[in-house]
Protein backbone atom coordinates (compact mmCIF):
# COMPACT_ATOMS: atom_id res chain seq x y z
CA UNK A 1 0.00 0.00 0.00
CA UNK A 2 2.70 2.51 0.93
CA UNK A 3 4.57 1.75 -2.28
CA UNK A 4 1.36 2.50 -4.17
CA UNK A 5 1.07 5.85 -2.39
CA UNK A 6 4.67 6.63 -3.29
CA UNK A 7 3.90 5.84 -6.94
CA UNK A 8 0.81 8.05 -6.80
CA UNK A 9 2.58 11.00 -5.19
CA UNK A 10 5.58 10.70 -7.52
CA UNK A 11 3.31 11.89 -10.33
CA UNK A 12 2.89 15.25 -8.62
CA UNK A 13 5.64 17.60 -9.71
CA UNK A 14 3.96 20.90 -8.85
CA UNK A 15 1.93 21.35 -5.66
CA UNK A 16 -0.24 24.39 -5.04
CA UNK A 17 -1.10 25.36 -1.47
CA UNK A 18 -3.68 28.12 -0.94
CA UNK A 19 -3.04 29.79 2.42
CA UNK A 20 -5.16 31.93 4.70
CA UNK A 21 -2.45 32.22 7.38
CA UNK A 22 -4.40 30.45 10.11
CA UNK A 23 -2.97 27.69 12.31
CA UNK A 24 -4.83 25.15 10.18
CA UNK A 25 -2.29 25.85 7.43
CA UNK A 26 0.39 24.11 9.48
CA UNK A 27 -1.23 20.73 8.76
CA UNK A 28 -1.21 21.36 5.02
CA UNK A 29 2.36 22.63 5.03
CA UNK A 30 3.52 19.53 6.93
CA UNK A 31 1.69 17.25 4.49
CA UNK A 32 3.32 19.10 1.60
CA UNK A 33 6.74 18.67 3.22
CA UNK A 34 6.13 14.93 3.45
CA UNK A 35 5.21 14.76 -0.24
CA UNK A 36 8.14 16.94 -1.31
CA UNK A 37 10.59 14.76 0.67
CA UNK A 38 9.55 11.85 -1.52
CA UNK A 39 9.09 13.62 -4.86
CA UNK A 40 11.14 16.87 -4.89
CA UNK A 41 8.03 18.50 -6.37
CA UNK A 42 8.08 22.25 -6.59
CA UNK A 43 5.66 24.15 -4.39
CA UNK A 44 3.57 27.24 -5.02
CA UNK A 45 2.09 29.06 -2.06
CA UNK A 46 -0.80 31.37 -2.93
CA UNK A 47 -2.80 33.86 -0.92
CA UNK A 48 -5.75 35.70 -2.40
CA UNK A 49 -7.15 38.94 -1.01
CA UNK A 50 -10.83 39.42 -1.78
CA UNK A 51 -11.38 42.96 -3.11
CA UNK A 52 -13.77 45.31 -1.41
CA UNK A 53 -16.77 46.12 -3.62
CA UNK A 54 -16.66 49.66 -4.96
CA UNK A 55 -13.12 49.91 -3.67
CA UNK A 56 -11.71 52.35 -6.18
CA UNK A 57 -11.02 55.14 -3.71
CA UNK A 58 -7.52 55.87 -2.39
CA UNK A 59 -8.28 54.70 1.14
CA UNK A 60 -9.42 51.28 -0.07
CA UNK A 61 -6.42 50.96 -2.37
CA UNK A 62 -4.08 51.83 0.50
CA UNK A 63 -5.79 49.25 2.71
CA UNK A 64 -5.53 46.57 0.02
CA UNK A 65 -1.86 47.39 -0.53
CA UNK A 66 -1.18 47.07 3.21
CA UNK A 67 -2.90 43.66 3.24
CA UNK A 68 -0.86 42.65 0.21
CA UNK A 69 2.41 43.67 1.87
CA UNK A 70 1.51 41.70 5.01
CA UNK A 71 0.54 38.69 2.92
CA UNK A 72 3.87 38.73 1.10
CA UNK A 73 5.67 38.66 4.44
CA UNK A 74 3.52 35.75 5.64
CA UNK A 75 4.13 33.88 2.38
CA UNK A 76 7.90 34.23 2.79
CA UNK A 77 7.61 32.92 6.36
CA UNK A 78 5.63 29.88 5.19
CA UNK A 79 8.06 29.29 2.32
CA UNK A 80 10.82 28.81 4.90
CA UNK A 81 9.03 25.56 5.85
CA UNK A 82 10.76 24.03 2.83
CA UNK A 83 14.22 25.60 3.25
CA UNK A 84 15.91 22.33 4.17
CA UNK A 85 14.42 20.43 1.23
CA UNK A 86 15.65 20.24 -2.34
CA UNK A 87 12.73 22.07 -3.92
CA UNK A 88 11.66 25.34 -5.47
CA UNK A 89 9.06 27.40 -3.62
CA UNK A 90 7.14 30.12 -5.43
CA UNK A 91 5.02 32.66 -3.54
CA UNK A 92 2.06 34.30 -5.23
CA UNK A 93 -0.13 37.01 -3.76
CA UNK A 94 -3.24 38.00 -5.72
CA UNK A 95 -6.30 40.19 -5.39
CA UNK A 96 -9.57 38.72 -6.67
CA UNK A 97 -12.14 36.02 -6.01
CA UNK A 98 -10.36 33.29 -4.12
CA UNK A 99 -11.78 30.28 -5.97
CA UNK A 100 -11.21 31.87 -9.40
CA UNK A 101 -7.66 32.96 -8.61
CA UNK A 102 -6.60 29.59 -7.16
CA UNK A 103 -8.04 27.62 -10.09
CA UNK A 104 -6.63 30.09 -12.64
CA UNK A 105 -3.19 29.77 -11.09
CA UNK A 106 -3.47 25.98 -11.18
CA UNK A 107 -4.32 26.11 -14.89
CA UNK A 108 -1.75 28.74 -15.86
CA UNK A 109 1.12 27.13 -13.93
CA UNK A 110 0.31 23.48 -14.77
CA UNK A 111 -0.22 22.44 -11.17
CA UNK A 112 -0.57 18.68 -10.58
CA UNK A 113 -1.97 18.78 -7.04
CA UNK A 114 -3.79 21.34 -4.93
CA UNK A 115 -3.40 20.67 -1.24
CA UNK A 116 -5.69 22.54 1.14
CA UNK A 117 -7.54 22.52 4.42
CA UNK A 118 -11.19 21.76 4.60
CA UNK A 119 -13.78 21.09 7.23
CA UNK A 120 -15.82 18.08 8.15
CA UNK A 121 -19.24 17.89 6.56
CA UNK A 122 -22.11 17.24 8.89
CA UNK A 123 -24.64 14.72 7.61
CA UNK A 124 -27.46 16.79 9.07
CA UNK A 125 -26.89 19.75 6.73
CA UNK A 126 -24.63 18.67 3.86
CA UNK A 127 -25.96 21.30 1.45
CA UNK A 128 -24.87 24.11 3.76
CA UNK A 129 -21.38 22.72 4.15
CA UNK A 130 -20.49 22.05 0.53
CA UNK A 131 -20.40 25.68 -0.55
CA UNK A 132 -17.10 26.28 1.24
CA UNK A 133 -14.10 27.59 -0.63
CA UNK A 134 -12.25 24.28 -0.41
CA UNK A 135 -15.14 22.39 -1.99
CA UNK A 136 -15.53 25.00 -4.72
CA UNK A 137 -11.85 24.66 -5.60
CA UNK A 138 -12.09 20.86 -5.56
CA UNK A 139 -14.98 20.97 -8.02
CA UNK A 140 -13.42 23.53 -10.36
CA UNK A 141 -9.79 22.41 -10.31
CA UNK A 142 -8.28 20.85 -13.44
CA UNK A 143 -6.00 18.66 -11.34
CA UNK A 144 -5.99 16.41 -8.30
CA UNK A 145 -7.07 18.01 -5.03
CA UNK A 146 -6.26 16.68 -1.58
CA UNK A 147 -8.53 18.05 1.15
CA UNK A 148 -7.18 17.68 4.66
CA UNK A 149 -10.24 17.78 6.88
CA UNK A 150 -10.10 19.10 10.40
Amino acid sequence: MLNGLHDLFSKFQHILIPLDFTERNDTVLQAARDIVKETQARVSLIHVIEPIDDGDDAETQTFTQRLSNEAEEHLRERASTFDDLDTTVICENRVGKRNVEVVSYAIDQHVDLILLNSHLITPETPERNTVSLSYQIALLAPCAVLLLKS
